[in-house]
């Protein structure tokens, strides 16, 4: 580590850095600096604030022209002045604050040959640690990386991961990417393997982004600029590369106007295209036979371009990641549900196709849904069935995941509520019910019904506790249902009294979601529950009630004679 004068002229005056044709890092301390402001000192720099502070010198080149880098050590965020001194009088140059992320960078092309010139260093607000420095003249060639130029771009192949890049002491030279970024960036470059490919670059202490580009230098096709918005950290791009195209890859800071430079690291890495990015790559369904979802399919919009087949939608959004999958309807009804949806957007789309013939002819679309569930009807047993996912957005370079699941309504034997609350039906845990949804009906009014900010067509249930625990109610359905909870009442002639004027719910659920689960817990036996369960979806649709297998509680079922579905009795 080099040695630093805590004072530019005294204590045997400040050490001298060589100026280079390259940057080749001093390593520098503030460790056992004082912070001094008098006039031997210098005075008080005009920018940043003032910390422990040392200093170094240097003689100008013939050039006069020259660039004073650092980089951080321990210390992340620093300040450096320039001075021109005879040890007498002193002139303040030029201070720099935050220009290399956090660190300083100094440019000057109108120093005086053979003069000395004076660095002072410290670390923004005071303290101590090391840090990294070093000068440049500009005009003797090579000064900057090798690949600061698109002609001297760096190969970057598919499978590269971690390859170390620097913008520091690139040439300021106006890059023509096609993005908004700063012309002290560097070049990578790639041919095309007609695969998905994933370009990334981190970086710990510089805020940087880049361009991708194809087709060749000074004549470039702009691909995508990745700009995470003020980020340190990973900025990554996915998209199919076209087999045998050349591609390039700018990396530098985000602005024209603010140049900083910095280090990173940059990585290419493939993989195989998705299969379903075309109707007749479509995917095959399990079609579970009940409203189980027990299986279900993974997909992705990972790497997929809008669909060649020539097939229309009426849903909104942009369709330029659609994929595809296909089922064989078993029942004149089945239901759709898109379950963990994870990734870059959650925002879905789906659509449902007869194609006739098959693809790539234009079908019928059945449906179009924005929600992750839908209720698809009047279907051709034996007949295949085309669906078509994409995200809402159009911005390119999604990486959403999802499961689908085909699954089928079963026969309703019994067991709907009342249509209000007055009119509410008791049941047990010794059942499983089943009921057709109607539609047309809403729920009683005067009644605070919670998070439920809608209540359409209602079913009202009561039950009493036998046995304490915690009751855990399952609801499910094909479409959107929600619930409410009331109690405890202290007897059944209690809650329907309570009927036009409940206080808030004890429990409820106003998700999106087809599958709702109800939690009362510590329940006390001979306590009163009423709860209703609405039909957001407005769809003639089948909606089973059930205790989930977590429940530890029971209720008494010598209050009702019910009627359980025919194919679920016994599981409550």
């Amino acid at each position: 580590m080099r040695a630093q004068s805590n004072t530019p002229c005294g204590g045997g005056g400040a050490p001298s850095l060589s100026v280079n044709t390259s940057c080749s890092f001093t390593t520098g301390s503030t460790v056992g600096a004082t912070q001094q402001t008098n006039a031997a000192n210098f005075g008080t720099p005009s920018c940043g604030l003032i910390g422990e502070d040392v200093w170094y010198s240097f003689t100008a080149p013939a050039s006069g022209d020259v660039t004073i880098t650092t980089a951080s050590g321990s210390i992340s965020d620093g300040v450096m002045s320039l001075y021109d001194s005879d040890c007498v009088s002193a002139t303040e140059l030029a201070c720099s604050d935050d220009v290399n992320g956090l660190m300083p960078e100094i440019s000057n092309s109108s120093l005086t040959p053979g003069t000395v010139y004076y660095i002072r260093f410290w670390e923004f607000g005071g303290g101590s640690g090391t840090f990294d420095i070093c000068i440049v003249d500009n005009a003797l060639g090579g000064t900057g990386p090798s690949n600061d130029l698109c002609a001297n771009a760096t190969a970057l192949p598919c499978g590269t991961l971690g390859l170390a890049g620097t913008t520091i002491a690139a040439t300021v030279l106006s890059h023509g990417s096609g993005c908004t970024l700063s012309d002290e960036g560097v070049w990578y470059t790639f041919t095309g393997n007609g695969q998905l490919t994933t370009i990334e670059v981190t970086t710990t202490a510089y805020d940087v982004e880049m361009a991708i580009a194809s087709g060749v230098c000074g004549a470039l096709s702009n691909v995508a600029c990745v700009d995470g918005a003020g980020s340190i950290g990973t900025e990554s791009y996915t998209f199919l590369s076209t087999l045998g195209l050349d591609y390039y890859v700018y990396v530098a800071y985000y602005s024209t106007f603010f140049p900083s430079t910095g280090t990173f690291t940059i990585s290419n890495t493939c993989s195989a295209p998705i299969t379903n990015d075309n109707c007749s790559g479509a995917i095959p369904l399990t079609v579970n036979p009940d409203l189980s979802c027990a299986n279900v399919t993974a997909g992705t919009v990972f790497g997929a371009t809008a669909s060649t087949d020539p097939t229309a939608t009426s849903c909104f959004g942009t369709a330029d990641d659609d994929v595809w999958f296909s089922f064989v309807a078993t029942s004149t009804s089945h239901n759709l549900s898109l379950t963990n949806v994870a990734g870059s957007v959650t925002d879905m789309y789906h659509s449902v196709y007869d194609m006739g013939g098959g693809c790539p002819a234009l079908g019928t679309e059945i449906i179009c849904s924005d929600n992750d569930n839908s209720s698809l009807n009047g279907l051709t047993i034996g007949t295949t069935y085309y669906v078509r996912v994409y995200t809402y957005t159009s911005l390119g370079g999604q990486n959403t995941t999802f499961d689908v699941c085909i699954s089928t309504p079963v026969p309703c034997a019994g067991g709907a509520g009342g249509n209000d609350c007055a009119q509410q039906q008791p049941i047990c845990t010794d059942n499983t019910y089943c009921y057709t949804a109607g539609v047309g009906s809403i729920a009683t009014a005067g009644n605070d019904y919670g998070c439920l900010i809608t209540q359409p067509n209602p079913s009202w249930y009561y039950f009493e506790i036998s046995t304490a625990g915690n009751l855990v109610f399952d609801l499910g359905a094909g479409s959107d249902i929600d619930f409410a909870v009331w109690g405890p009442f202290a007897n059944a002639a209690a809650a329907a009294a309570a009927c036009g004027s409940l206080a808030a719910p004890i429990d409820c659920s106003f998700s999106p979601s087809p599958t709702e689960q109800a939690n009362i817990t510590g329940v006390v036996p001979g306590e009163v529950y009423i709860m209703v369960v609405t039909n957001y979806a407005a769809v003639v649709q089948d909606i089973t009630l059930g205790v989930s297998g977590g429940n530890t509680a029971s209720t008494n079922c010598a209050i009702v004679n019910p009627t359980p579905c025919a194919a679920d009795a016994g599981n409550w």
